[in-house]
């Protein structure tokens, strides 16, 4: 067993999640998802836990580039994408608008539902992330939680 001079306790993110319904309409819930940990050990090195794996990295700048208006579409792979910089509001079928700004951070689990709209507020750009089928479904497991304890029920 290493020999740590001190424990990390592992960290949670903000994010908000669109997923999509039994009847595939969109939502939006705020999720807190496993950040990574870090121990270092006495030697000065360290280790990291929590690492989750993916399969596509990418920074996109602009944000934005063509209209100031994408109307319904689905993300065609579950991912993360992280606003670096600029604004935009995320619609879903729900009617739910959130406005997402310089480090917010959306989970995209809608892939096969209704999907969301785009309204781009302020230029920018972000970082996109997809995740190799293990990680989506460690995050899909995070969401059905969180829905089966959500006060105003799942779905709402």
């Amino acid at each position: 067993m290493p020999d740590y001079s001190e424990a990390t306790v592992d960290p949670t993110f903000p994010v908000l999640c669109v997923y999509a319904d039994a009847q595939g309409g969109s939502h939006l819930i705020d999720l807190a998802l496993p950040g990574m940990s870090r121990k270092v050990r006495p030697d000065g090195t360290s280790e990291f836990g929590g690492v989750m794996p993916a399969t596509v990295f990418g920074v996109v700048t602009p944000m934005h580039n063509g209209p100031k208006f994408i109307d319904w579409h689905i993300s065609k792979m579950a991912g993360l994408s992280v606003v670096m910089s600029g604004s935009w509001e995320i619609e879903v079928g729900s009617g739910e608008r959130r406005l997402l700004s310089a480090g917010s951070a959306l989970l995209m689990l809608d892939t096969t539902g209704q999907g969301h709209r785009a309204h781009y507020r302020e230029t920018g750009c972000g970082i996109g992330i997809s995740f190799a089928p293990e990680t989506e479904s460690a995050y899909r497991a995070i969401l059905v939680e969180a829905l089966a304890t959500r006060v105003d029920g799942p779905g709402a």
